[in-house]
């Protein structure tokens, strides 16, 4: 059976560009932005000891009202989720009770982190967040959270089509939100990757990102009456396998995921109108980017970057970038990218500079993170949509074989139903135990966080180079991996440091679940999938374990490492196995 057709319908943004994808494109065509700040008040925001939020484009509550705060009982992250959400349900007119809600977020509420460990009714926790969100806008369906670094718009995308393509729901809404905070903007800073100018993709006089802040949500359907005209043909998520916090060097990863994507909606780089791109006007970044689009075959695709607009505005990027992407298809004219004017990348770009008339088909929406993920997605108007037969489901689930597995939890480490190890300690005595009994010296083990430590060495039992992963090239294994606490242990290191007055680049890069991911893909050699998932209860793990099943069963993969990845605090459970199909 073919995946059944799924249609992009109506989409809701809040940005400080406006409320409207419309207006947002009308503006941007007139050459306005969402920096509101001089570009004196961005030099001086470099020398802060804590961010100034009055320089940065935040998110609009209405059409005039800028950073609202949080009532008593909802915080303003929450509030800006449920406005875009009610939005696209009074514009579908949709059954709740047959849509499921996917959440992209990096950080959700963490702007209301403290310095202890949270209690387990905390907002902070990203699974109470999406659920507060769920019950408040009346669904009650589970919640499904994403927490995939700055790709995480594109891979909620992603999974929705998949879980639609094949028949396991009607419909989603894909919610994108994340909030400045002085934890997101002091990390960032910290890396010293945050322009004192509004960004300028791929220009020869880039010097760094700009922070933004917006909340979007997208219908995906597959009702064809809910279509804004936009179809979804093909995506795809992949690793560099090569550095948690740099792009890979040679830009295959991400050229494999636009190849594949493309390939899944049965075309080539020929039929392809356009690409809109990650664009940080990040050197790294920018690079990589440059090098995966010629590879991929669309280095004269004209191509453009939407932060100049509203800045890099994280989890929500991806969504709305799609969003925006659909109304370029849908008019035929894709906006410029303001303030380019000289090519600077390491690969030649056509970069639209200003706004340009297309024959309007099929655009790439691209998007890459620390962790060394990326991900790619294709769009096309309703027209040219092509009937994909690339992934059908000829496999079930009894066609799947666990090779392995790894526990890791109250003291005990258990390898394919075999105690290993038994040591009645501390978590981080007990981890150095399993490494030096593991004898496989990295001395990276050392550096990474506590999360990372626990998903690293239950990863070198599973897949490492003796284990049947080993005979398969690396883009056929997948990484799918959940928990509750998201990265909050090391979240609240990072807010100790930044209450000694000083953010550690050291430590706000493990503030992202996913980058143990990255470190088992580094490690493993794995430049398949890697998606985090965040889960509240069992029937959210049930959802994501059907959806690694599936990865399976389409044929995408040959093995998929996957299972809990848990740790805040002296609590840990690390609970994962290889998967493979039965030959």
């Amino acid at each position: 059976m073919a995946q059944r057709v799924v249609y992009l319908g109506k989409s809701a943004v809040r940005t400080a560009m406006g409320s409207s994808v419309k207006d947002i494109f009308d503006r941007a065509s007139s050459g306005e932005n969402g920096f509101c700040a001089t570009e004196s008040s961005l030099k001086a925001e470099k020398t802060r000891r804590a961010p100034d939020f009055a320089t940065y484009p935040m998110a609009l509550i209405d059409d005039s009202t800028v950073g609202v705060k949080a009532s008593s009982d909802i915080s303003r992250l929450e509030q800006l989720a449920e406005i875009v959400i009610n939005e696209v349900v009074d514009c579908s007119n949709i059954n709740k009770d047959a849509c499921t809600l996917v959440f992209a977020t990096t950080k959700g509420n963490v702007g209301v982190l403290g310095c202890d460990i949270p209690t387990p009714d905390s907002p902070t926790f990203l699974a109470e967040t999406a659920e507060r969100i769920a019950r408040r806008t009346g669904f009650s369906t589970t919640p499904i959270i994403i927490s995939n670094a700055c790709i995480s718009g594109v891979s909620a995308t992603i999974v929705a089509y998949r879980m639609i393509a094949s028949g396991e729901c009607e419909n989603a809404i894909v919610v994108g939100i994340d909030e400045l905070t002085n934890f997101i903007v002091s990390g960032f800073m910290a890396f010293k990757s945050v322009s004192d100018e509004v960004c300028r993709p791929y220009d020869a006089a880039r010097k760094g990102l700009s922070m933004g802040e917006a909340a979007a949500a997208i219908l995906l359907t597959t009702d064809e009456k809910l279509s804004c005209g936009i179809t979804i043909d093909g995506g795809c998520i992949t690793n560099d396998a090569n550095h948690i916090s740099g792009p890979s060097r040679t830009g295959e990863p991400l050229a494999n995921a636009i190849n594949t994507a493309m390939r899944e909606a049965g075309l080539d780089a020929s039929d392809i109108s356009f690409v809109n791109a990650h664009g940080t006007a990040t050197a790294y970044n920018d690079d990589m980017e440059s090098k995966a689009i010629n590879i991929a075959g669309l280095g004269q695709t004209p191509i453009n970057s939407l932060k100049p607009l509203f800045g890099h505005t994280l989890g929500a990027s991806g969504v709305i970038e799609i969003a925006m992407a659909a109304e370029e298809l849908l008019r035929g004219e894709i906006l410029g990218t303001q303030r380019f004017e000289t090519n600077g990348t390491a690969m030649p770009l056509n970069v639209a500079a200003e706004n340009r008339t297309i024959d309007a088909r099929h655009c790439v929406k691209c998007a890459s993170g620390f962790g060394g993920c990326n991900a790619a997605v294709v769009l096309s108007t309703a027209a040219y949509h092509s009937v994909n037969n690339n992934y059908d489901n000829t496999n079930n689930i009894n066609d799947i074989d666990e090779v392995a597995s790894c526990q890791i939890a109250n003291g005990k480490l258990v390898v394919d139903g075999k105690e290993i190890l038994n040591c009645n300690t501390d978590f981080d005595t007990f981890i150095r135990e399993i490494y030096h009994q593991k004898n496989e010296p990295n001395l990276k083990f050392f550096k990474m966080d506590r999360l990372s430590k626990l998903g690293y060495m239950g990863a070198q039992y599973v897949i490492g180079k003796s284990s049947a992963h080993a005979v398969y090239e690396p883009t056929d294994t997948a990484i799918i991996l959940y928990n509750h606490a998201s990265s909050l242990d090391t979240d609240v290191q990072h807010m100790r440091d930044l209450a000694k007055g000083e953010a550690s680049p050291a430590t706000f890069v493990y503030t992202l679940p996913n980058i143990v991911l990255g470190e088992i893909a580094i490690s493993c050699g794995v430049r398949g999938e890697t998606t985090f998932f965040v889960c509240a209860n069992a029937r959210e793990e049930a959802q994501v374990t059907a959806y690694a099943k599936y990865l399976l069963t389409s044929h995408r993969y040959r093995n998929v490492l996957f299972g809990k990845c848990e740790l805040l605090g002296e609590n840990y459970n690390l609970n994962i196995h290889l998967l493979t199909l039965k030959h």
